[in-house]
């Protein structure tokens, strides 16, 4: 085949392309511009201006890790969502290293770790502050955001390799005695997951709080500073909660 030839087919091609966008802008010119063509998707966007501020999809670095995170559902004290359907699950990228770590400590006994929250608006947690309004269990207004709108805290447990979660004090936001980090319960299976989690979060440089067992923080988030929802472009649920006062807990 000659070179001439290949040049004039790859001239066609580029020709045919440019015929069909200027078709579809001319046909379409009340929905379409040529600049919307080329324009990322509103989650690219979002993710190019969580990078700016170190925070980091957690599926990037670690992409055998469970992700369900709970505040994008109605799952939660507030019985609404509270996260987009298509929340990123972020981490500050300190923190996520040390997750990293402690996903592959945890590897080793075949099991996985499962988020239930990460990054956090501040938004967010004023939702949930209102739900509550127990300064005991959710960081108030006045005292500043909760670490996880740093990006430096984690709500986490533990699953088998097909995503079964391993038996554990209690469920996600549930307060009672047993959600303690500190577990005095009689069950020896309980014990025994509880304690595979906690050795590998705070080997790998998290720290536990006392009245949740799922919650783990960097404890040397250094740089890290809040962001917003609407510093990232993340557009949450518009809704506003009436959920009564209850026992869940959110620091």
């Amino acid at each position: 085949m000659s070179t001439a030839f290949v040049h004039l087919t790859h001239t066609s091609r580029s020709l045919a392309l440019t015929l069909i966008v200027c078709a579809i802008i001319v046909l379409c010119p009340r929905f379409l511009t040529a600049r919307d063509l080329f324009q990322p998707s509103p989650a690219v966007r979002i993710l190019k201006k969580a990078a700016l501020v170190k925070l980091i999809p957690v599926h990037h670095t670690i992409p055998d890790i469970v992700i369900d995170l709970k505040y994008a559902t109605a799952d939660n004290i507030t019985g609404h969502a509270l996260y987009p359907p298509d929340m990123p699950c972020l981490l500050h990228r300190m923190t996520l290293d040390r997750l990293k770590r402690a996903q592959k400590s945890v590897k080793k006994k075949g099991l996985r770790l499962k988020i239930w929250d990460a990054y956090r608006p501040p938004e967010t947690q004023l939702l949930l502050w209102k739900a509550s309004k127990s300064s005991r269990y959710v960081v108030p207004p006045e005292n500043g955001p909760s670490l996880h709108s740093y990006g430096v805290a984690i709500d986490v447990t533990l699953v088998h390799k097909n995503g079964a979660e391993l038996l554990m004090p209690t469920k996600h936001d549930e307060l009672s005695a047993a959600a303690s980090s500190d577990y005095k319960g009689d069950n020896t299976l309980i014990r025994y997951n509880l304690d595979i989690l906690q050795k590998a979060m705070k080997k790998a440089g998290f720290s536990t709080i006392k009245d949740e067992w799922w919650h783990f923080t960097n404890r040397e988030p250094q740089a890290a500073k809040v962001v917003t929802a609407k510093q990232l472009g993340i557009q949450l649920p518009s809704h506003q909660t009436s959920a009564k006062p209850s026992s869940y807990s959110k620091p």
